[in-house]
């Protein structure tokens, strides 16, 4: 008796938003029919897979992988799906799975409601087609979905899963903003202090002073979706700290004038999840659509004040700028945040844990290291690397070196991040080369 693996998989547009169901009632229908079918055939289910809540050209699904990886191992001999989409919408899935390891493995696929069957030597192309309708339909859905958010963005709609700092989504429409009253109030302390003259690390420090939370921490308080957000990543701000970054982008967002700024970044294409940005000139801008925290007038002349910072800065020297080598690829082994430098009265430079620094050794127990020393040991960790790999060895032999100088670690520098730990004996380097 062959056994069966039954997947079944429900996409994000069509969830029903169930609370309080483990499953929606599609993953259920589809897990009776899969369920009628095999036992009707005379098969013996060896497990169930399901997939809530992921589109069929994502082929980084949880348990859609887990079924994979079982196959592999031999567990079963035969997957069985509603239909094909149900397994992939995506071509090269259906070709790398389906037309191609599958027969490898020893593997038969089954499609109920759209007759796939890989045991079927005349069902191929209509494999082939099942597959390329799916495709098709995922960009013309992609396609359409664009054109409405689209539409939305022009006629001012916020489509933004949390409401920027400083407002509240409208309890009537969730696509307009109202002001957050208290959150108001410290946006207009940050515009004032900067045009006051206080830089962005002074304004940082007034605000740990006053104890004002940060934007993320005062999210995950108001929003319990906010705290489940698995995009949310652990960073200084966890800690109580506001980051600089955060305090320009306040700075430098036209939410605060009364306008819906949208349509910053796109998708590369309906298949791909990488985001990029979007030239400033396409981004889509409405006005006078909710009310204002910050007068127009004096947030352009912030937005003079930063422009002229920026031209300052730009037109420096390398040493006036003080360009550092290991610049945003340090980070403290313990509370994962990024280490930042200081330079000591007697010329030497120290990395600092941000959070046991702010917080005088309270939430963190990182201690420093001598910027030299760290350097010493990456470069003797890079030259062991080198040493290591036969690519690598060759260029080392052909430039005739016989140790690493300041170029050949700059080449390396962008392939890897620091841990660091208690002393110069607790230092781990993650390579991504």
């Amino acid at each position: 008796m062959s056994k069966v693996a039954l997947y079944c998989r429900l996409s994000k547009e069509y969830e029903h938003n169930a609370k309080d169901r483990e499953y929606s009632e599609s993953i259920q229908n589809q897990k009776m029919i899969l369920t009628d079918f095999a036992l009707k055939n005379g098969f013996e289910i060896y497990k169930i897979y399901s997939d809530e809540n992921y589109s069929g050209l994502d082929n980084d699904r949880p348990n859609f992988n887990k079924m994979i990886q079982d196959a592999q191992k031999g567990y079963f001999d035969t997957i069985i799906c509603k239909t094909q989409s149900r397994f992939t919408r995506d071509m090269e899935c259906v070709e790398k799975y389906i037309h191609g390891l599958f027969s490898i493995m020893g593997i038969r696929f089954i499609g109920v409601v759209d007759n796939a069957d890989t045991n079927v030597k005349g069902n191929k192309k209509t494999r082939q087609i099942n597959g390329l309708v799916n495709e098709w339909y995922c960009e013309d859905l992609s396609e359409n979905i664009k054109s409405v958010y689209k539409s939305k963005m022009e006629q001012g709609q916020y489509l933004g899963a949390f409401p920027p700092y400083g407002y509240l989504k409208d309890p009537y429409d969730h696509h307009k903003l109202v002001v957050d009253k208290k959150a108001a109030k410290i946006v207009k302390k940050i515009f004032q202090w900067y045009l006051e003259g206080n830089g962005v690390q002074k304004i940082r420090n007034m605000l740990y002073e006053q104890n004002i939370v940060p934007p993320s921490v005062y999210k995950k308080r108001q929003f319990d979706t906010y705290s489940h957000n698995k995009f949310q990543r652990n960073t200084v701000e966890d800690y109580g700290f506001w980051s600089a970054s955060t305090i320009k982008k306040i700075l430098k967002n036209e939410v605060y004038t009364g306008s819906i700024v949208q349509g910053k970044e796109k998708k590369l294409n309906y298949k791909s999840k990488k985001v990029v940005a979007v030239p400033k000139s396409q981004w889509i801008v409405v006005e006078n659509m909710h009310e204002a925290i910050i007068d127009k007038h004096y947030f352009d002349l912030v937005q003079k004040l930063q422009k002229q910072n920026r031209y300052e800065t730009k037109n420096k020297t390398d040493i006036e700028k003080n360009i550092y080598l290991f610049s945003g690829k340090i980070f403290c082994k313990y509370c994962k945040n990024r280490m930042f430098r200081v330079s000591g009265r007697n010329g030497v430079s120290y990395l600092y844990c941000q959070v046991f620094s702010r917080s005088k050794g309270k939430q963190c127990q990182h201690n420093s290291i001598r910027d030299d020393i760290l350097e010493q040991f990456v470069k003797q960790k890079i030259d062991m690397f080198i040493s290591q790999n036969d690519f690598y060895k060759t260029i080392k032999n052909d430039t005739v070196f016989t140790h690493l100088n300041h170029e050949i670690l700059n080449c390396f520098i962008d392939y890897i991040e620091i841990a660091y730990g208690k002393n110069e004996n607790d230092i781990v380097i993650h390579w991504n080369v």
